[in-house]
Parts: C-alpha cells; structure tokens; sequence
C-alpha cells in the first residue's frame, strides 16, 4: 500500500491526484491518502494570511471523492493535531517548499517533482460511477466562479441569453456576486465533492475560474471554459477546453462549445 498525506487547500489535493495515480500505476498497489486537517500553513494562496488549510467539514466534504477513485484505497481524516506521526512514502505538503513561483505555472506539474512520475495530463484522472450521473443536468450549464483569481473586465451579463440552461455551483458569497451580473441564475447546492463530480460530469458545458469546483472539471476532463486571470496563473488545464480572457471571447466560446 503506498501512503501519501496533504493538508491543503482541496483545490490542491485533486491536482496531486494526477502524480498519486501514476504512483499507482508504477507500483501496481493502490493509495491510502491522508487528509492532515486543521494545518495551519501561511501561503500566498491566501495572501498570506494563515489559516486551517482542512477543516474537519472540508476534509468530510472531499473524502467521498477521493474514496471512489480507482487507485485510492481509502481516504482517511487524520484529526490528532499538527503532529502527523504515521509512516508515508509522500509528504504532498512539501510542493509548496519547492523553489518555484507558485501563483504560476501548471498545479499538477509541481508534485511531479515530488515522486518524479509524469501523468498524462490531457487525460481525465477523477471518475464517477455511470449510475450516479444526473440526466437533469445533460443540458445544463454548470458555472462556478471564485471571488480570486478573476478578471474583473469579463462581464458575466452578457450570458443572459443563456440564463434559463445554466445553474451556478459555489459559496454563498460567490453565488451573491454572479447574481449582479446573472440575476435569473439558478443556484444548485451539493452535500459533498463526490456529488459535485456527478453534477459536473453529468452536465453540457462548465464555466469558470481558478477554484476547486474548476479543479474537478479539469480532472474529469468534461468540456469547459476557463476564465483566464494574467494576474496569478497556477493552472494551465489542457484537453478539451476553450480559453477565454475577454467577454468576447467567452460568447465566441460559449456558441462553439454548445454548437
């Protein structure tokens, strides 16, 4: 059994999930992948400011998901304060220790230097069961938009000719913002990331930003739009996206990818 820890944020667990598979596969055993909550841990990801990378309720709130992977044996909540005191092969922590820029650049490249294995990276690496997808959404319009890590010139308004396909995913916070530009926008809510999978890949089209709801349509691989942000850049999702850095661009995107 090959043992690996994290601490955080989840957006960052699913993007080591490409460097744990290939583990997997090199080694032919599958993973048991602790989850260190409540790590304090001072990043630019936050700007600056520390915080509990995992609480307790996010560390339940992604475990499903990594639990159905194939090549995870099981996803455990390690909950006995700041020491973690069982034996791994993988501290996934240590990529924020590595001497690069880390607002830019490809997430899931920066554990490739950690184990030295290298994933396919245009190929999906998160899955959900078939009999778990949700027809309701198969022509739907899932947007998720973080409060970071956007560009403030996208106007998300003039999506409003599509308003009655799409539903938002995200924070209560977020989902007030999107309602400025999308007053109509429908609001879906899930119990857990595991359900969050099933919405995105069960759905026609993703669309948004840097967050962990993009982090799940990147590893699923489903058709999506990426809102572009020059400003800090850690993720360069590859296969089956459309790019997009203007309001022009995301209509232009939008009408192809649904065409």
């Amino acid at each position: 059994m090959i043992k690996v820890k994290h601490s955080g944020h989840i957006g960052d667990v699913i993007y080591s999930l490409p460097s744990v598979a290939a583990a997997a596969e090199e080694f032919q055993e599958k993973v048991t992948y602790y989850l260190h909550q409540d790590v304090i841990i001072g990043t630019d990801y936050d700007g600056g400011i520390p915080k509990p990378a995992i609480s307790h309720k996010l560390a339940e709130f992604i475990k499903p998901l990594l639990d159905a992977q194939p090549y995870i044996d099981s996803c455990v909540i390690f909950d006995e304060g700041p020491n973690f005191h069982i034996p791994i092969n993988c501290d996934l922590d240590q990529f924020r220790e590595l001497p690069i820029n880390h607002r830019f650049g490809h997430l899931p490249l920066h554990y490739m230097h950690l184990g030295g294995m290298f994933f396919d990276y245009a190929k999906p690496w998160l899955s959900v069961r078939g009999q778990d997808k949700n027809k309701h959404y198969k022509d739907r319009i899932i947007v998720g938009r973080s409060t970071r890590n956007y560009d403030t010139a996208i106007d998300y308004a003039a999506l409003k000719p599509y308003v009655d396909a799409m539903e938002f995913i995200g924070t209560d916070e977020e989902y007030e913002v999107m309602r400025r530009a999308l007053p109509k926008i429908k609001r879906l809510k899930v119990r857990d990331a595991y359900e969050t999978a099933c919405v995105i890949a069960s759905s026609r089209l993703y669309i948004g930003n840097s967050s962990f709801n993009f982090a799940v349509a990147e590893g699923l691989k489903k058709n999506r739009l990426f809102e572009m942000n020059v400003q800090s850049q850690s993720l360069m999702p590859c296969g089956n996206v459309g790019y997009f850095k203007s309001t022009s661009q995301l209509l232009a995107r939008i009408k192809s990818a649904l065409a």
